[in-house]
């Protein structure tokens, strides 16, 4: 774990193996039980280096900490909602907290911001992955991420006829509770 955080704030929950809330610059990590999901993972036509992200003189840096029980009381809640619904689906599932990065990416990489209302006009919750590019929206069932899938490809497709190709990958994924290779550690 310190010589994974030498290699980047994203590097130690690799390395942790399994579903962590993150602390610190992402070297505090503790072990989190998350329901089975499944993301439809947009790669838009722009490349964001996170340099410029971060250094951008726009990005608000005061978003109000957010602690584990913060997090699991929304899972919960969460949860609960999901299971109220008619067979256990939602067109997408809402996002905890936000992304302080997304709007200064989608601000210099308009393929961003256009996926991403895109998305949102879908009536789907969307969100950037990180410092960019990707764009997610998360899914309680594989069969409504799957019919979701056809839909946003749908209408990224149709986008992409009026103007160059908005998304250049696209991707439906399993989440996983354990990293694939955490038993190696062992």
């Amino acid at each position: 774990m310190r010589l994974a955080i030498q290699l980047g704030a994203d590097v130690p929950v690799f390395v942790f193996g399994q579903n962590a809330f993150a602390d610190g610059v992402g070297d505090q990590l503790q072990a989190i039980s998350l329901p089975q999901t499944y993301y439809n993972v947009l790669q838009p036509n722009a490349f964001v280096p996170t340099a410029d992200i971060f250094n951008a003189e726009g990005l608000t840096r005061n978003t109000p900490l957010i602690i584990m029980t913060d997090f699991a009381d929304w899972q919960t809640a969460r949860a609960k909602l999901a299971c109220r619904q008619k067979n256990n689906v939602l067109e997408s599932l809402p996002l905890f907290g936000n992304n302080d990065l997304e709007a200064i990416a989608c601000e210099k990489h308009k393929p961003i911001a256009n996926v991403i209302t895109g998305l949102h006009d879908l009536k789907l919750h969307a969100r950037m992955t990180g410092s960019g590019s990707c764009v997610f929206v998360e899914h309680c069932n594989y069969d409504m991420a799957a019919r979701q899938r056809e839909q946003i490809s749908g209408k990224m497709l149709h986008h992409a006829h009026n103007v160059q190709q908005l998304v250049v990958g696209h991707w439906l994924v399993s989440g996983l509770n354990d990293h694939p290779l955490r038993s190696w550690l062992n």
